[in-house]
């Protein structure tokens, strides 16, 4: 395979009106025109693009497949037969259709006079106009997968049709209801669990007993605590009171 890098750099003599590779940002090598003037451009009856004027260094070149104009730097153009046109083709990983087709228009030019005329540039693109729109119509009646498929299982029956899917089974992501926000669920703490009140009992004087409710074990106590203290205070006023009696002798009987 010929080296591309090496032969970008090679300097060739070319001339105004000779087929050439040119090779434009994310696109393979393309075979079109070069002209290095509007002079040259007019030699040949073409119309003059919008373009500055062509130097030898950035001169504008004439694609051969949609016939448009663009300026290109020299060292992105090689000699046309510097590359084999069925490489290129199989290199070529997209535009395939449209390299072929200016493939086979550079080398019709390169069949014809070096003079060609408006008139012959005329006629390629309303060929090149004509393929393009069989291509296209090719395109559209192109079978889907699908439909090879049956074809192949049926030996060449009626074609497999798809049945577009009904707009009210198909829901857009957009229109899409959307899942209800996550609510927070408030949790009750379980009440606190109580013991059973122990029931306590009171012995009486008399040997029975009773039951002492809850509520009133408190009060009880504090009844119990107060009578204490009032026992306590008549024994002492009942010592003092004795002691401070004086003692009375027993008289004798008479």
């Amino acid at each position: 395979m010929t080296n591309l890098g090496g032969k970008m750099n090679m300097e060739v003599a070319l001339q105004d009106g000779d087929v050439v590779w040119a090779r434009m940002s994310s696109y393979p090598w393309w075979p079109a025109m070069l002209f290095t003037s509007f002079e040259a451009l007019e030699a040949h009856n073409l119309p003059l693009p919008k373009l500055k004027p062509p130097t030898s260094m950035t001169p504008i070149v004439c694609f051969l497949d949609s016939f448009e104009f663009s300026s290109i730097g020299r060292n992105n153009i090689v000699a046309f037969d510097a590359y084999n046109p069925d490489e290129q083709l199989l290199l070529a990983k997209h535009h395939k259709p449209k390299l072929a087709r200016a493939i086979a228009n550079a080398q019709s030019m390169l069949n014809t006079r070096k003079g060609w005329s408006f008139k012959e540039y005329e006629a390629i693109r309303e060929d090149n106009d004509v393929d393009e729109a069989v291509d296209d119509r090719a395109l559209e009646s192109k079978p889907t997968k699908k439909q090879r498929v049956a074809a192949d299982e049926t030996g060449g029956a009626e074609p497999l049709s798809v049945a577009p899917t009904p707009k009210s089974e198909t829901v857009d992501a957009a229109d899409a209801a959307m899942p209800p926000p996550a609510q927070r669920v408030k949790r009750e703490r379980p009440a606190p669990s109580r013991k059973p009140a122990v029931k306590k009992k009171k012995l009486l004087s008399d040997g029975s007993e009773v039951e002492v409710p809850a509520s009133s074990r408190k009060v009880g106590k504090k009844v119990m605590s107060t009578d204490k203290k009032m026992t306590a205070r008549e024994t002492s006023t009942k010592t003092q009171r004795t002691r401070s009696q004086p003692h009375l002798e027993d008289e004798p009987a008479s």
